[in-house]
Order: C-alpha cells, then structure tokens, then sequence
C-alpha cells in the first residue's frame, strides 16, 4: 500500500487536528518534486508489490491533474503495479468540477472520498466547512455522472447540541445520494483545534452512543456492511486501503509527516513540517516491542467485525488465545465485537492488553 500525504488546504476546519498548512503561500510543485524524490529513494522498502495507493490530507482535491500524474507515474515506475485495485482521493465538494473528474477518471483514480460531514448548512458553517448542502450534493451527482461508481463519503456525529432527528435526516440523505460507502467520525476536541480554542464540548457518551446505533441499525437495515467501529459500505465496496491498516499490512507513506510500517515491527514518519520536509529531515523509527506488536495485533483486528482467527493468532504469538471478556465473542474459531458493539470497543480491547 502506498500513501501520500497532501499536506495542505484551503482552510482548516475548526475540527481538525491532521497536520496541514495554508494553501496561500504554498509551492504545491515543490512539495509533489520532493514527494517524487522520496518515493523513487524509498521504493525498495515497500517489499511486496502495493493493492492501492490513497492520496491523503490536508486536501488532495487542491493538486492539479499534472501533479497527480507526476505522482503516479513516478510510483507505475518505480514499483510493480500490476496488483493495484484502488486508487483513491480524498477531495472537497467545491473542488470537483465536471472537468476535475474528468482528469482524474483518466489517471486511473476509481474511487472518491468525498468530506462532507453533515447535510446542515448552519452545522457547515459551525465547523467551518467552504461548501453548502447543495454543493455537497450535486458534488456527489456530478461525480456519478462522470463514472465514479465508488464514492464514500464522511459524515460527523457527537455535537453538543445534535439531536437523533438531524442525525436521521443526515442519513437519509447520504442514502438518497445513492454512495458506496460511509465512514462516520465521532467529534472529539483535539488540544490544537480551534474548536479547543474556543472551548466547544462534545456530546455525551450517551447521546454519542444512541447516534452511533441509529447509524448502524439503518444502514444495515438497507444492506450495508458495518466492518469496522467508523465504516460501513455496501457488500464488497470496503476500503481496501485502510483495511490494509487494520490487518497489518505493509505500508510506504510519502510526504510531510507521513506515517510507514514495514509489516514486521518498524514504523517510521516524516516531519510534521513542509519547510524540514522538503530540506530533506530524516525519517524518525521506532521499533516496536513484543508486547507492542501483540496489543496492535488486538487494537486493529478487533476495530473490525470480522476480529481475528484462533489460528492466526496462535502463530503469531506460539500460544493459545484464552481471554474471555465481556462483549467479546469467540465463535468458529473466530473472535470478535459485535458490529452494535463496536462503539465500545476501546473499553473491551484495553482489558486484553498486555503489560511489559
């Protein structure tokens, strides 16, 4: 899997806490040149051939079509993309002209991730989103009518003041939008954000919880999949790419302060800074311990509904799985959260971890 790191947006949302910098002022080519130069340096890392490659942000929907396929034809070249399956960009509403997707159907992205969090006017301008309600839906239609047949798109919950009937109707519209898939992110206040700033609160457990399962009981009511604590797709159309992540897969991350892990115990990531990145700072590692490797092992296969095999776990580790939680379920050799119980996860997975 290969990811690139877009480190830069038009504005930053009141909550977010990804690391990027203001557009104005930025040389978006000279970012894409340094992103190429690490890319070529780095492909030997990457030791199996990549399933997919995800531009990331910041706001990947701001590079121009040219610099997107500098990109990706320095990755056709220095890797075997024989396997890839999955490109996908994370874009705004306001940046998908008829013309945009044109170009990037072309450069071979297939699916779109598209951030619009929330079918509210006043909650857009709350949050401080650039797009309305209508331009998030007509995004999402010119989209399809363009040919992108694999469209996910991000929605909030966990307001202070939301209440289950704007939930409901949020929804209703992403399934009227006819998408493939939902990844639905509870608000939390980050120490960086302007919404820390300002002293914005969160929704209680409670509330957080109740919306939380109206989600999952609606869309799995119309076929979805929920697979993992925040996604949910329609049968076969998860994200290929951060379902790498969750099951250990092996990843290379390319730009300022991107992350890479080579499958076995190293992560490593570059600084959280365009100025030092493109000056060539080196990468930071760091390697991680037994007990890190088996309480990763946990933390991600169990985000997930399909959990982990008995068997998997026993080769991995040489010794048997044993622990019995509440709320955890171990059936057919599988073990497992419910998907209803997803929104509980951490709480069950933090009892089974181990302490070295």
């Amino acid at each position: 899997m290969i990811y690139i790191h877009t480190p830069f947006c038009a504005s930053k949302c009141h909550y977010c806490d990804f690391y990027s910098v203001a557009l104005r002022g930025v040389d978006t080519q000279n970012i894409v040149n340094t992103i190429c130069i690490e890319l070529k340096s780095r492909a030997s890392e990457l030791t199996s051939p990549p399933t997919s490659i995800y531009f990331g942000g910041g706001t990947p929907s701001l590079l121009h079509p040219t610099q997107i396929k500098e990109i990706l034809d320095t990755i056709a070249k220095n890797f075997d993309t024989s396997s890839v399956e999955e490109i996908t960009l994370e874009a705004n509403p306001e940046q998908l002209t008829e013309s945009y997707l044109h170009s990037l159907l072309s450069l071979g992205i297939n699916r779109l991730s598209i951030g619009i969090q929330t079918f509210s006017d006043s909650r857009l301008k709350f949050i401080g989103r650039r797009h309305t309600t209508a331009e998030a839906a007509d995004a999402v239609k010119r989209a399809q009518k363009c040919g992108f047949e694999n469209i996910s798109i991000d929605l909030m919950f966990g307001f202070a003041d939301h209440t289950l009937e704007e939930w409901q109707s949020d929804i209703a519209k992403a399934l009227e939008l006819g998408v493939q898939h939902i990844s639905a992110y509870q608000l939390s206040i980050e120490p960086r954000t302007l919404f820390a700033k300002r002293g914005t609160q969160c929704a209680t457990d409670e509330l957080c919880q109740t919306l939380f399962l109206e989600l999952h009981n609606t869309l799995c009511q119309n076929g979805w999949q929920h697979y993992e604590i925040s996604n949910f797709s329609l049968p076969d159309l998860h994200s290929r790419h951060n379902s790498g992540y969750w099951s250990g897969k092996p990843y290379l991350g390319v730009g300022a302060s991107a992350h890479s892990f080579d499958g076995n115990r190293c992560r490593s990531w570059n600084v959280s800074s365009v100025k030092d990145y493109i000056e060539g700072v080196e990468l930071e590692k760091e390697y991680l311990s037994n007990t890190d490797l088996h309480n990763e092992y946990l933390m991600t296969r169990l985000r997930t509904a399909a959990g982990f095999m008995l068997d998997d776990y026993k080769k991995k580790f040489g010794r048997d799985f044993k622990a019995t939680t509440r709320g955890l379920n171990i059936e057919n050799g599988r073990v497992f959260i419910e998907a209803k119980n997803l929104f509980t996860s951490d709480d069950i997975i933090s009892t089974l971890f181990e302490i070295g």
